[in-house]
This record gives structure tokens, sequence and C-alpha cells, in this order.
């Protein structure tokens, strides 16, 4: 962990002993993503925000600098729970390191929601999971697949993270309804995903290397979509497989990548909102359910540019009276 992160911690927590948890009479909720700086985690902030301010409720966003930093993550967990927050929500960054704090958090009886990916935590009252449906994903990835190659061709799917337990819903999800409804389809390889864009674009020209006529590639992560574009724009004779991505980090890049068939993105600003109103609704001792799903969407050239779309990928304020909440 750096100087500066240390430094930006150290002020971050003077800062909450200085104000307290409440501003007032005010909930403070701390919002902890997997990263910030990225436009798709920046969504998660205007979400909270929105949902903050509708509640009369404040925010208190940090996160690592980058999406693999896990200690950084536990250490702002653990500051925030030593501080003892009103609420938490928390976009893990690991689905086994980030266990023992959260269940720290909730036996200090802090209403905690979950976000992006579960955690494998026994049931509590003061627990929510707000979640994309991964299953319906895995679904939609292989109702497109099969409408593009009418049922017969080869697929290579890649981004296939342990770290991070949606891909391997996504891909399960994919194969056993490819399976059901498109036998003609064969699989040709798999491979496993990091957040590393060059290993990714290397892994995508080894996928070519040995199978030059796959039809389709399959990204369940958005760095392994980045490292296949990124892979076929290096390639002189581009060859004629297309992309279905997940979890774009901005509006996709339909312009710049002809290759790029769809999107299937879920709704993480959505899901940040939703999961601030489960948590201040626990503070307040109100009955909240203990799983939200939200319906991912297929984004494609023809639907990018509408509002529904423009939305998820939107970083803007609603146009109102508006006061910032956030402690930072």
């Amino acid at each position: 962990m750096g100087l500066i992160f240390l430094a930006n911690l150290g002020l971050t927590w003077l800062l909450l002993m200085s104000q307290g948890c409440r501003t007032g009479s005010r909930i403070t909720v701390a919002v902890i993503p997997q990263t910030e700086g990225v436009n798709f985690w920046d969504t998660v902030h205007v979400g909270a925000d929105i949902a903050a301010h509708e509640s009369g409720a404040s925010i208190y966003w940090n996160a690592p600098m980058r999406e693999d930093d896990v200690e950084a993550q536990i250490a702002l967990v653990e500051s925030v729970i030593n501080r003892r927050v009103n609420a938490l929500v928390l976009a893990p960054d690991h689905p086994l390191a980030l266990v023992s704090p959260v269940e720290r958090a909730l036996a200090h009886g802090i209403p905690t929601a979950i976000i992006g990916s579960a955690l494998s935590i026994a049931p509590s009252p003061n627990l929510a999971n707000v979640l994309n449906d991964d299953e319906e994903s895995g679904r939609m990835a292989a109702a497109r697949a099969s409408a593009l190659l009418h049922g017969k061709g080869t697929i290579a799917i890649i981004g296939m993270n342990p770290d991070l337990s949606g891909t391997m819903v996504r891909a399960h999800s994919l194969e056993q309804e490819l399976s059901r409804t498109a036998p003609g389809i064969t699989i040709v390889d798999r491979r496993i995903g990091s957040y590393n864009v060059p290993r990714e674009e290397q892994v995508v020209e080894e996928i070519l290397h040995a199978h030059p006529n796959v039809d389709l590639i399959v990204a369940l992560m958005w760095d392994s979509a980045d490292g296949a574009i990124r892979a076929l724009d290096s390639m002189k004779d581009r060859p004629s497989v297309k992309l279905i991505a997940f979890d774009s980090y901005n509006s996709p890049p339909f312009d710049q990548c002809p290759y790029l068939d769809s999107v299937i993105q879920e709704d993480i600003r959505g899901m940040a909102k939703r999961a601030v109103e489960i948590v201040i609704a626990k503070e307040q001792h109100q009955n909240t359910p203990s799983e939200v799903k939200f319906t991912p969407r297929l984004i494609t050239r023809e639907n990018v540019g509408s509002p529904e779309i423009r939305q998820m990928f939107s970083t803007e304020l609603p146009a109102s009276n508006w006061h910032w909440s956030s402690i930072r």
C-alpha cells in the first residue's frame, strides 16, 4: 500500500473524526466501490448521492486506486467500521478477503449492502445483496450469440475471473443456455481473465493463433474486452470475428470497433441507489429485502443513444436545487 494512499486515508480519518458519523441529524453512509476515476464506478457515486439526497443523508465516498488493490479496500472498510458510520455500501474487490471485514461491520450493528459480487456470508438482518442478475446475463449472451451465428459456429470465452463470482455464473449460464438452445455452437476455448489489459490482449492473440477461424469472442469482463479490442486492432489481416462484451466502463465504442457487436451492461448506478436506500431503511429499523437483483441491458448500435442507456453511463446529477452531501 503506497504512502500516498496511507496519507489520504489518514486525512480522511481526520475528516471523519472531526465531522462525526452524522451531519446534524443526518445519517452517514460509507460507499466503497472497487476503484474510482473510472466512469463505471463514478456512476455508483452518482446513484449513491441521489439516494442520499432524497433521504436527507450524507455520503462518505472512498475507494482504492486500483481494482486489484484488495488490501487498500480492506483498510477502508476497517476505517469506517472503527469510526462507526451509520451504514455501509461495498462493491468487494475479492470474494474471500472482504468476508471478515464485512462480518465485523455486521457484528458492530452497521447495516451493510453488497453490490456487484455477493460474498459468502451467513444471512443477517443487517445484510442485503443488491446484485446484477448474472444468470440472465449469461442467457442474454447465449441468445445474442445464437442469433449472430444462426445457431452454428465457434466461440471463445474470456474473462472468467474466480475473484469475481459473477463472471463464473455468467459463463456457466451461457454454456447451459447454448447447450439447450444452440447445440450447433461449439466453445473452442475458455480463458481466465484479469484486470491486466496487456495480458488479456496476449490471451486473445493466443486464441486467434490457435483458432484462426473462431467466429465469436465473449468477454465476461470489460478489461478482457479491452484486450480483445486491442488485439484485433493490431492485426493486419483482421479476422471476421465478432465480440460480445460485458460491463463497458464508458458508453460502448461501437464507432471505433466494427467487430464489437454488443455489450451486456449491468445497471451499477441503479444498484448503488437502491443499496443506499436499503441501508438507510435498515438503519431506521424498517423492513427491507435481503436480496435485490437488477436485470442487465443489451446495448447495441441501435439503442446506444437512447435516454435509458445514456442514463446508465451518466455521471451528472439531476438538474435541481442540489446540495452535495459527500464528506470528502
